[in-house]
C-alpha cells in the first residue's frame, strides 16, 4: 500500500491527510507503482522515479488506473493529471488523464489501431476534496469512475487493446504523475492494474479508502469472509434473515474468535455467543427491538400468583448520587439582579439526609427558567436509582425450574419486587447478560441469572 504523498509547486514533497488505503481484506490483485514527474516542463530521469515496478499497458484489452487525487486552491483551467508511457511514435502516450478547464476529469486511450478513445466526466471537481478516480478498460468498456460510481463510458472499445509500447529513445516503461507549475496536488494509492476492475471492484475500492481499509458491509457479511479467508470448514448459515452459525468441526481453526474481532470492528450494540444448545448465535446491532427479544420471556416476582418466585435479588444504587436541593442562578446580563431559584424535597432529605448542589450562570434569561431548570434536577436526583442487577430463581419450584431451562442469553424478562420493610414496588424489564447453573446435592441446582436494564 503506498504511502500518502504531496507534489507542490517546483515539485515539493510531504504528507497529506487521505481516506486511506484503498486496498481491501481478501484483493490479491497486485498494481504497478508509478513514477512522478517533479514540475512542469522538467524531464523524467532515472533519479526521478519513486519506484521501479513496470505499468506499461501495451497490448492488454482489460486494465485500471487508479489514484485519490486533491488539488488545494485555485484550478489552473485544463491541465494533465496522470499520463502513461510514451507510445511507439515517441511522440503520444498510451493513456492521458486529466482535467477540463469546468474540473470535470477526461481520459484518453490509444488503441491498437492508433485511434484515440476519450471520455470526460459530468462530476465538477471541489478543491481541498480527495476524490477516488478509477479509469478502466473492462469487458469491452472504457469506463471511467468517480468516488465509486460510474461518470462516463465508451462502448467503442470493444475489443481494441492498448497500443503497444515502442523502443524509440527516451520510452519509458512507467506510469507518470504530472505536476504543474504554481498548482499543490495531493495523491495516494496510484496504481495500474494489468486487468480491467468491475463496477462491484471499483465500489468496493473506494469503499475500502474511506472505511479504512473495509469494505462497507454488514457484519454478517465481514464474518462469511472471514470464514473464507481463513478456510474454515465450519458450515454456517450466515443471509439475510438468518441468526445463527452452526459449527460441526473447526480442525484446529478459531473461526470464533475470528467472528468476535469482526464484531468488535464495526464496534456496535451486537451480540455473539454459543447458545445452551451449541449454536454460535450473532445478533446484529438493534436486535433488542425486534422478535423474539421485544417480548417478555418470563416474569419473576414476590407476590405470587403467575409471577415465578425467587430466593435471592440483587439491587444496585448510588445513595452517593442522591441530590435533594438544587439552587440554580441564571445568567445576569446586567439587568435584573438574579435571585437563586431553589428547589428541595424534604421526604428525601429526612431519608438520605440533606445534600445540596449548587449551579450558577445558568444560560436563561428570566427566573422563572432557572426555577424550571432546579424542579427538573431536583426530580431525577432526589431518589437513588435502582436496578436489579441479578437473580436467583426458585429452581424448587417446578414451574420456575421448566421456564429457565428454556432462557438465553438476551432473553428479555421482567423483575417485580415490593421491598420487605414497604415502599414503592419496583418493576424492571432487563436482558439476561449471563446465566450459571450450579449443582447441589442436598436439592434442587442453584441458578444465577445476571442481568442489565433495558
Amino acid at each position: 500500500m503506498a504511502n500518502p504523498f504531496q507534489v507542490g509547486a517546483g515539485g515539493a514533497s510531504g504528507a497529506a491527510s487521505s481516506p486511506g488505503g484503498s486496498a481491501i481484506y481478501g484483493d490479491n490483485q497486485t498494481p504497478y507503482a508509478c513514477a512522478i514527474l517533479p514540475s512542469s516542463g522538467s524531464s523524467l530521469t532515472t533519479g526521478d522515479l519513486e519506484t521501479g515496478s513496470a505499468g506499461e499497458m501495451g497490448n492488454l484489452a482489460g486494465f485500471a488506473i487508479e489514484f485519490w487525487f486533491m488539488l488545494v486552491g485555485t484550478f489552473p483551467g485544463a491541465f494533465t493529471v496522470v499520463q502513461g508511457p510514451l507510445s511507439s511514435s515517441g511522440a503520444s502516450r498510451q493513456y492521458t488523464m486529466g482535467l477540463t478547464a469546468g474540473n470535470a476529469f477526461t481520459a484518453s486511450v490509444l488503441d491498437d489501431a492508433a485511434g484515440a478513445h476519450t471520455i470526460t466526466g459530468a462530476t465538477t471537481l471541489a478543491s481541498s476534496l480527495f476524490y477516488h478516480v478509477v479509469l478502466t478498460a473492462n469487458s469491452g468498456t472504457l469506463s471511467l469512475y468517480i468516488n465509486g460510481v460510474s461518470d462516463a463510458s465508451d462502448g467503442t472499445w470493444g475489443s481494441h487493446t492498448v497500443r503497444p509500447l515502442g523502443t524509440t529513445a527516451g520510452s519509458l516503461d512507467f506510469s507518470l504523475i504530472q505536476n504543474f507549475s504554481g498548482a499543490d496536488t495531493r495523491w495516494d494509492e496510484v496504481a495500474t492494474y494489468r486487468t480491467g476492475l468491475s463496477s462491484t471492484r471499483v465500489f468496493e475500492h473506494y469503499n475500502a479508502g474511506v472505511n479504512h481499509g473495509r469494505k462497507a458491509e454488514a457484519t454478517g457479511a465481514r464474518i462469511g469472509a472471514l470464514l473464507d479467508a481463513i478456510s474454515s470448514h465450519a458450515p454456517r448459515s450466515i443471509q439475510a434473515g438468518a441468526r445463527s452459525v452452526v459449527p460441526r468441526y473447526f480442525s484446529g481453526q478459531s473461526p470464533l474468535e475470528e467472528m468476535r474481532l469482526a464484531l468488535e470492528a464495526d464496534d456496535v450494540d451486537a451480540q455473539l455467543w454459543c447458545s445452551k444448545s451449541g449454536v454460535v448465535v450473532f445478533l446484529q446491532d438493534g436486535h433488542r427491538s425486534s422478535a423474539p427479544y421485544n417480548t417478555v420471556q418470563a416474569v419473576f416476582g414476590n407476590a405470587g400468583g403467575s409471577e415465578l418466585p425467587y430466593l435471592d435479588l440483587q439491587v444496585s444504587y448510588d445513595v452517593g448520587q442522591v441530590i435533594n436541593e438544587w439552587n440554580v442562578t441564571r445568567t445576569g446580563y446586567n439587568v435584573n439582579t438574579p435571585a437563586t431559584q431553589t428547589a428541595s424535597d424534604a421526604t428525601s432529605q429526612a431519608r438520605y439526609f440533606k445534600r445540596s448542589q449548587s449551579l450558577g450562570d445558568v444560560p436563561c434569561t428570566n427566573d422563572s427558567d432557572a426555577s424550571t431548570i432546579a424542579t427538573a434536577l431536583l426530580a431525577k436526583y432526589k431518589d437513588p436509582f435502582y436496578m436489579v442487577t441479578s437473580l436467583k430463581p426458585n429452581m424448587a419450584d417446578q414451574q420456575t425450574a421448566e421456564t429457565v431451562y428454556t432462557l438465553d442469553l438476551c432473553d428479555r424478562v421482567e423483575v417485580k419486587w415490593t421491598p420487605p420493610g414497604g415502599g414503592s414496588r419496583i418493576d424492571q424489564t432487563v436482558f439476561i447478560q449471563k446465566i450459571e447453573h450450579s449443582g447441589n446435592p442436598n436439592g434442587p441446582p442453584d441458578c444465577t441469572l445476571t442481568v442489565t436494564p433495558f
